[in-house]
């Protein structure tokens, strides 16, 4: 028997990791925190994506009005 580095509840061979030190619901509770953490990032990357493009949009009108005067 081993315990869990995260909940400190005993596990062995067929209920968690030995390598990971972790029992299968605090490994299986790391997956759905990595996928909601990559999730996050991918939102920001949209973000900063529609920024740029609206930053180049906003340049495109500068430039138009500009000639226009």
């Amino acid at each position: 028997m081993w315990t869990c580095c995260e909940c400190e509840n005993e596990y062995d061979e067929s209920t968690g990791d030995v390598d990971e030190r972790m029992c299968n619901e605090c490994l299986d509770g790391d997956e759905e925190d990595l996928d909601s953490y990559l999730s996050t990032i991918q939102g920001f990357i949209n973000l900063a994506d529609r920024s740029r493009e609206n930053k180049i949009n906003n340049e495109v009108i500068k430039d138009i009005f500009e000639e226009q005067r």
